[in-house]
Parts: structure tokens; sequence; C-alpha cells
């Protein structure tokens, strides 16, 4: 879990400097990100570190730079780098460091890589610049499997990379986790899309230089990313390796050269070059090709394929073309090692002519297998005869597992015919955003059936071409996508029926479709077992029919299932599967949570035991998760935030990294409710950095986090910083579902608020206007977000000097709300008073009056509270304000004593103390202004009515 603080120090650099910075490279701060992103800039010195620097950041310097100027080694937390707040450090060597930082401008956590050129020191400023120049075209790649570079620059001797931040481990690290290599399959697969990366660079004319394992990250969530584009470093040479004559006379059949043909330094990392990198100092597309090879070689096979220690001892070894053999035992197939062997050729022209190629190559597709073996053949030589059995045998098993019949089941289920019928079904709505969200939904339901199809064909493969899983691991995965594939069924056949608020809904099913993943997890599958054999069609059926509950929670139709689900529940505890039972209690649960019902909490935390106690710690993460939320609207907060240590170590231990930004937001909406700002926006903005390196990011899913950060930053007075996560949301509800969605409303909601107490009345109201606007011509069943708009137009309205146009809207909310019945609320009494503030100015007196002596009724005899933390009740200038106001209402229809006795009496009830001074002071000020010997003329009505007995003094 990440804890760095979403905000960063206010020490260090200021926009003005900043802003000064960015003119001096010719760019605006005012500019967009996609300008910053390739723009190379010189940042000024650390700002937060004095530290003493250490031996090898000094001998880093460039001449004339004193030794503490770029003390690189250990920048501590809180170190500001230009804009970049360093919050510490994930690696480092003398001639590469890497820091976690903070980037303020993108509200995220970023990678800070330094660089140092290496070499003497007469032309370090010149290498340093060459590299800055080529990380700099590396910044133009835009590509998944591709780091993404922010913003690229000097600093002092080193070259800076901003990039995103990939939480996982490098393939280094990925190949050595066990003894043994891991099954070739899944080596290629994993090269193969390091491989696409590479491709991507090379389409746009940009090199990488020295493609290897350490330089191919893994994330979190299975995304490959090629990392560090044009920064090789310069290769020392060693007195004892062999000479450069030697090489050339291997690779060219020269011995000698002219002067100005000498080699330039070699850049790179000397076990994965190509040997043409050696003479020339640098290489073209096909050089990667070769260090792919290399790489993809030495996870294969568990060694590297040229023997040697020194940088051109290996050379001259690829120069001869002197493969190792493959390790005795060793189970790849024969026509992957004759690709590897042509893409290791010691001369360019005879590797494959692109990325692309050899990646075709790798792929395998059935139609050219033939064609590859025979190029095998020649390649590969006395291998043939046993590599041709090989690749006969495993073009049979994949035969096999394409012929699984998975695909044919799956295009019934998800078939063009139910596919128009979802269409219209959406199209018939009469929703304005109708369009967008099935085009949005349709493209979840299509990433579902990708998905659940390649987890169908890889279940086959593991079991019997990789032999990774057993028979009966085979079959529970079976059992378990073939559930999963009916509860998909089950929401397509409510889709195809759904109404108009259903649509308002549809974004939230198609983003959290249960994913078919959850079948790999083979541990949980044998634990779970399967039903009992005589029971095994109904636990199915009743699987299904919590399928189509859960879809039409989802849809928001959520009252009429509850009953529903009780039924279920009670024959899955008849038919004796915990599994079925745990599931139906999760699912009531989280219906009793929607509808307000207090026993939610304690369903879910059932559910949770349940789906623990059945095997299922899927079941009872969501359980768990849920009761979080449960326990924070409680006012227990501080028990969910508890509880959300355990639920991240399952998710962790359990590795359900899609379950990282559901559970970072909850454990956000604990802490704001517990009164911990900085712990909920770090794990607010922890939210938005998982989901934005799943594999299927998804920027509707952060809409929570957004607005949680909006009101954290709201709370705290950071008005300004409240604004970007409001307007973000706002603009990804617009791109996705379009201008008219409901899910807008309390975005523009908070901006309103937002705006206002910025001081910004007219976007306030306007913002506030739209979102009414949004609720009216929908038709939308929204009241308490409608009763909340009402009364916050109200009060804006108030505030601008328009009492007459503000009155509607307060009056609505007040009765809404239950109005006098409901007085001893505080946001009701405090609408009251709104109320009756508009109808004075509107010249309605006497409805002010009678409003008024509504909502001071119940308090008539109560003591003002002391305790301004008290938010049971209204508070004392609330109440105080209110009486004034009564009071002088009275006065103003002729009724003096009246008034006076009213003032009077609400000064009794006021303490002697300092927590009532200033109110004692403001109804003594009144009384002064109003005396006794003051007459005024009669009101021309008839006489006014005794007095109230709400309004009388207290008994002696």
């Amino acid at each position: 879990m990440s804890t760095d603080p979403p905000r960063p120090p206010k020490d260090g650099p200021t926009s003005e400097d900043l802003s000064g910075l960015l003119a001096v490279e010719g760019l605006s701060p005012d500019r967009e990100d996609k300008s910053m992103r390739s723009a190379v800039v010189e940042l000024p010195r650390a700002t937060a570190s004095e530290d003493p620097p250490d031996a090898a950041s000094a001998a880093h310097e460039e001449p004339g730079e004193s030794a503490g100027h770029y003390n690189v080694q250990s920048l501590p937390r809180g170190t500001q780098l230009g804009r970049y707040v360093i919050l510490g450090k994930v690696r480092g060597g003398d001639s590469e460091i890497v820091y976690g930082a903070y980037d303020p401008q993108g509200d995220r956590k970023i990678s800070l890589k330094l660089f140092h050129p290496g070499g003497g020191e007469g032309d370090v400023k010149t290498r340093r610049n060459d590299l800055a120049r080529q990380a700099q075209a590396a910044a133009k790649i835009s590509h998944p499997c591709v780091e993404q570079i922010l913003e690229t620059g000097v600093y002092g001797p080193w070259v800076f990379l901003a990039t995103e931040f990939i939480d996982g481990i490098d393939l280094r690290h990925w190949m050595e986790a066990r003894d043994d290599p891991f099954p070739w399959p899944e080596v290629l697969r994993v090269f193969r899309e390091a491989g696409r990366g590479l491709a991507a660079a090379h389409a746009q004319g940009i090199m990488h230089h020295d493609f290897k394992p350490s330089n191919v990250i893994m994330g979190r969530e299975g995304r490959l990313v090629v990392v560090d584009f044009g920064l090789a470093a310069q290769i020392e040479e060693e007195d004892d390796d062999v000479e450069i004559s030697q090489l050339r006379v291997s690779l060219e059949g020269r011995e000698s050269v002219d002067d100005g043909e000498e080699p330039l330094h070699a850049q790179g990392t000397a076990a994965y070059m190509a040997p043409e990198q050696h003479l020339t100092g640098y290489g073209d597309a096909r050089s990667d090709q070769f260090s792919f090879c290399v790489s993809l070689y030495e996870a294969l096979y568990g060694e590297r394929p040229f023997s040697g220690n020194r940088p051109r001892a290996i050379a001259l070894e690829a120069a001869k073309h002197k493969i190792r053999p493959a390790p005795e035992g060793s189970s790849v197939p024969a026509w992957l090692r004759a690709v590897l062997v042509r893409g290791l050729s010691p001369r360019p022209h005879d590797r494959f002519a692109s990325m692309e190629a050899l990646l075709r190559e790798l792929a395998r597709d059935p139609a050219a297998s033939r064609r590859r073996w025979i190029w095998g053949v020649a390649a590969v030589g006395g291998l043939a005869a046993v590599g041709g059995l090989i690749a006969v045998q495993l073009e049979a098993d994949r035969a096999a597992c394409e012929d699984t019949g998975a695909g044919s089941v799956l295009a019934v289920v998800w078939s063009a015919e139910r596919r128009e019928a979802i269409h219209e079904a959406f199209s018939t709505s009469g929703r304005h955003w109708a369009e967008p969200t099935w085009q949005y939904t349709e493209s979840k339901l299509d990433a579902w059936a990708d998905e659940w199809r390649d987890l169908s064909e890889r279940a086959c493969l593991a079991t019997r071409v990789w032999e990774d899983a057993s028979e009966r691991e085979y079959q529970l995965r079976l059992s378990c996508l073939e559930r999963h594939l009916a509860g998909f069924e089950s929401s397509l056949d409510v889709l195809a029926t759904l109404d108009g608020p259903m649509v308002d809904h549809a974004h939230t099913l198609a983003g959290y479709l249960p994913p078919p993943r959850q079948c790999t997890d083979t541990e949980t599958l044998v634990a779970m077992g399967s039903p009992p054999e005589e029971h095994r069609d109904e636990v199915e059926t009743l699987h299904g029919d919590l399928s189509v509950l859960e879809t039409r929670m989802m849809l928001g139709d959520i009252k009429p299932v509850i009953e529903d689900l009780t039924r279920v529940r009670s024959r899955a505890v008849n038919v004796g599967d915990d599994a079925l039972a745990a599931r139906a209690l999760l699912l009531l649960g989280r219906a009793q949570h929607a509808t307000g019902d207090p026993k939610a909490e304690a369903s879910l935390h059932e559910a949770a035991a349940a789906g623990l106690g059945s095997g299922q710690p899927m079941l009872a993460t969501h359980g768990w998760l849920a009761r979080m939320d449960a326990l924070s609207e409680q006012g227990r907060a501080i028990e969910a935030s508890a509880l959300g240590d355990y639920v991240e170590a399952l998710v962790v231990r359990k590795h359900y990294s899609w379950l990282r930004p559901s559970l970072e937001i909850t454990r956000g909406n604990a802490e704001r409710i517990a009164g911990r700002p900085a712990e909920a926006l770090a794990h607010y903005h922890a939210a938005i950095e998982h989901e934005e390196t799943r594999t299927d990011p998804d920027r509707l899913r952060l809409l929570p986090a957004w607005l949680g950060q909006a009101d954290v930053l709201r709370a705290r007075g950071e008005l300004d910083d409240a604004l970007p996560p409001l307007q973000t949301a706002l603009e990804v509800i617009r791109d996705i579902l379009g201008p008219h969605h409901p899910a807008a409303v309390p975005v523009l909601q908070r901006l309103g608020r937002v705006e206002r107490l910025r001081g910004k009345l007219a976007d306030a109201r306007a913002h506030l206007e739209r979102a009414l606007e949004l609720i009216r011509t929908n038709e939308m069943n929204h009241e308490g977000l409608r009763t909340d708009l009402e009364g916050s137009l109200g009060t804006l309205l108030v505030a601008e000097g328009n009492p007459t146009a503000a009155r509607p809207h307060l009056e609505h909310a007040y009765h809404a709300l239950g109005g006098a019945a409901a007085a001893t609320r505080p946001d009701v009494f405090r609408l009251g008073l709104a109320v009756a503030h508009a109808q004075q100015s509107s010249g309605d007196a006497s409805s002010a009056r009678e409003i008024l002596e509504a909502v001071l009724a119940p308090f008539h005899s109560l003591p003002f509270p002391t305790d301004p933390e008290d938010l049971a009740q209204p508070t004392t200038a609330e109440r105080a304000e209110a009486e004034v106001l009564l009071a002088t209402l009275m006065w103003q229809a002729g009724e003096q004593p009246r008034a006076r006795k009213q003032a009077t009496s609400t000064l009794s009830r006021l303490e002697d103390s300092p927590a009532h001074e200033v109110y004692r002071a403001e109804i003594e000020a009144w009384l002064q202004e109003h005396p006794t010997s003051r007459r005024a003329a009669p009101a021309p009505s008839p006489p006014p009515p005794s007095p109230s007995p709400s309004l009388q003094e207290p008994s002696p």
C-alpha cells in the first residue's frame, strides 16, 4: 500500500521559480502536459538536501562544481528537484539512481531516474547532452509496453527522466525467482509482450541500445514495460580483453582499418550486445533484435548463449556464432531454438528483417507452422528428427485445446442477436445518454468475453501442453469458467430487458463485471471442490438466480430483490452448499446496506466469515469491503480503517490486484470520515495509481477517488486544489457517458460548493443550476440529491442578493426534509432559518415569523450548547440568530413587549461564559436598540395574538 503524501511540502522552489525555468526553455507553465513530456529542462539544485556528498557522487561532478552541489545518492524524503518531491529511494548505484517522487502537476507518483554518462571528465557534458536528447526522443513513444516518459532533462552532470511509476519487478528478478526456468510457453508469452514495446519504438525510428532483462518491468497487474531507451552506459575497456582487430577479422574479414574508422566507445551491456556495437559504438533495430534474443535465450535455458566474462571476448564468441548447446533435459522445442539461432546471427542482415518479423515467428500461428519447421531443420541440423516430432505433437495438442468448444459456446452466449437485443433496449429507453452508455457497456462485455475465451484456452494448455496443472485442476477451472459464463449470460438477459432507470446504472454494472480471472486461483478452487452430485443441478440453478439478482441490484433495482435473496439463501442452506449460502448472504448484506437497513453490517460480517469458512477468500474480501463502508456510515470509521489492514493482507496474499483501487477508495473514505485527511488523500492517490497500472484501466472507476480527494481538500480549505479532481471527473463522465448523464450531478454539486467558497458565486450558481436541470429534465429519481441542490442553490441566491429567486428552492428543500417536524436536525433547522430570511427579504414577514416559531419550538426550554464540536443539534450561533430574527419580526409587527420578552428569554438561557459571550453581547445590544419607551404605530391588521407558549420566559 502506498503511503506517499499526495501533496508536496511547502518549502522548495515556488511556482514563480518554476515558471521562470519553463520560460527559459521556451515553455509556458499554462501549456498542456503534452508539451512537458518532450521538453528537456535543466533542474535547479535540490532545496532540501544539505547532506555531505559521498565519494561516488563526488567522482561524477563536472569540473568547477563543488561536490555538494549535486549529491544524488541519498536525497532525503521531501527534497524538491524542480517540481518533483522525493518520496524515497527505489534503487541506486554509482551511475544510476531511481527515486519514487510526487509530481504535483499531474497529482501522481512517478519515478525520477538519474543517469550518469560515465567516462572521463572532459566530455561529460557532451555525453550527458547526447543521452538527454536520446531520452527526449524516447518520450515520443506512446505504447502500453513502453515506459511513459513525462519529462527529460539534466541535473548537473546527471541526466534525469521523470517517468510513470510502475510497481513491479524486472525480468531479471522474475527469472531468478525459481531454480529452474519457467515453462517455455510462459517465458515466450512474457518476452513477446516485451518485444511489442521494442517493435513500437522501432516503428518511430527509436532504438533501445541496451535491451536486457533488467530493463523490462513486470507490473503487478501483469503489464510488461520496456524501460530506459537510449540510456546505455559506456563499457569500460579491460586490459586483458581480446584485441578489437580479432573481433573485426571474425565479423568483417579484414585485419586493419584507417584511423578514421577506429571504433567509438561501445555503449550497452556486453553480455547482451550485438558484435557490431563493439565496432561502431552504436547499433540499429537489428542490434536490439540480437539483444532481445540473448535475453530470451537466457530466460528459456537459464544461461546466456555465449561464453566469456570480458566484453570483447563475449563479442568474439557471438561473431563466431558459437552458441552453447541446449542444456540436457531442456523442453524448449527445436523450432523455437531455430528462431533464436537466426536472431543471434553475427551479421545484422542474416537476422530477421525487423522485430515485427521476429515476433511473427515467435507467435507460431498454425498456418505457418510447417514453413517455420522446415526453416528450423536447415538451421538446427541434427536436431531435426527429434524437433520434428516435438513440433508435430505440440501442434496436435494446441489443436486439441482449440477444439474444446469454448469459442462456440461463447459465441452462443454473446451472439450477434443478443448484442442487437441489448442495444435495442438501450436505444428505446428514452435516455439522452443511452448511446454512449451502450458503447461503453459493449466494450466491457467484449473485453470480458475475450478474457474468458483466453482463460479457457490457457486452462487447457496448462494441463494438456505445459503439464503445469493436473486433470483435476483442469476440471475445476472449467467448472469455474462455466459458472462465470452462466453468470455473464444472466447479466445479458437482464440487460436485454432494462428500462430507463436501469440505463442510469448500466455503466456501474459494466465496469465491475466479476472477472473470470478468479478461476486461475487453483488453491481456492481445490479448497471449494464441487457440490454433491445429487444437488449439483439445483446449486447451479441457484447460482444463476443469484447472478440475475446481483445484476438487478447493480442496475439500481435493489428493494425488490431483498425478498428473493432471502429465499435463495434459505434454499442454499437446505442443499448444504456453504459457498452458495455465503454468496447469497453477501448479496443480501449489500442490498440491506444500499437501502439503509441497520442489519447490513451484521449480515456483511457474517458473509465474510462464511466466505472464509467455505474456502472463498474472494467472497470474504468483498464482504469486508462492503462492511468497511457500512461501519464508516455508522460512525465507526476507526473500526473500518483497522479492518482495511486485514483486507489488504488478503488482497496481496491472493494476488487480487484488480481489487486494489476499490480497497484504497474504501480506506480513503474511512480515513476521511475518521478525521484523518492526510491518510485519506494517500489512499485516494494510491487508488488512482493502482487503476492506472491495471491491464484494463478504466477512468470511470476512479470517480469515487476524485470525489473523495475533492471532499478532503475542500474540508481542509485548500479550495484551488479541490477543483482539478472534480474537473477531471466531469470531463471523464462527459467523454464516456455524454453530457447529460446523471453521474455528473454529484460532481456538479461539489463544484458548486467549492466555487461558492472561493467567492465565485456566478460559477457556483451555474454548476448547481446545471445539476438541477439534469435531475428535472430527465425525471431522475434522486430526491435526496435534489433536496441538497435546492438548498445549496437557495442559500447561494440569498448570498447574491436575490431572495425572491431563492425562496422556492429553500422552501422545497425545507419541506422535503420534513419541515417543522424535523427541526431538531441541524440541517433542517439551518434550512428553516434560511427560508425565513428569504421570506423576510421578499416582503413576507408573516410567513417568516411562522416558520421561525415552528423551528424554535423544540428548543424554547433547552439551554444553548457550549461545545462548538457538538454537531448533533443546531449551534448556538444558529439558534441565537433565529431568536433575534423572530424578535425583530415581532417588533416590526408592532408587538414591542412581546419582542423584548422574546429577546430577554433568549438572553436568560445564554450562560455567562466565554462560549456565549459574543451572543449575549449581540442580544444586549438589540435590547438597547429597542427600548421599552419606544412606541410604534399600531398595526393596521387585527390585534396580534397572545404570546406563543413556546416563547414565554421559563418559570423562575
